[in-house]
């Protein structure tokens, strides 16, 4: 059987993979801060503030980004658009940057 998916489905199962993986924020004093996602202990992004522009940096772990991208089939763009929602639907941060990091 062939399926045919909207890029609308394909950005929300992507984010529901991404939460799946992501774990609990815990936010460190206010949420113009550093907001930390941890699964299981170990973190798996970083939420910045970044003052001088008024805006925020992601850091996520660059095994779920990868996996992300392959899974779903997805560019850098797509990453960065899906990424910049779902963090500002879970904590109201507009993301500016988006890098990743090894564990």
């Amino acid at each position: 059987m062939k399926y045919k998916i909207n890029q609308s489905r394909l950005y929300t199962l992507a984010s529901q993979f991404i939460i799946s993986h992501l774990g609990d924020i815990n936010i460190d004093g206010d949420i113009g801060e550093l907001g930390i996602f941890k699964k299981n202990g170990v973190e798996m992004a970083l939420l910045i503030y970044l003052q001088q522009t008024n805006s925020y940096l992601l850091r996520i772990d660059d095994d779920l980004y990868d996996k992300t991208m392959n899974l779903f089939l997805l560019d850098f763009d797509e990453m960065g658009e899906i990424l910049t929602k779902l963090i500002y639907d879970l904590t109201g941060a507009d993301v500016e940057i988006i890098e990743t990091f090894d564990r």
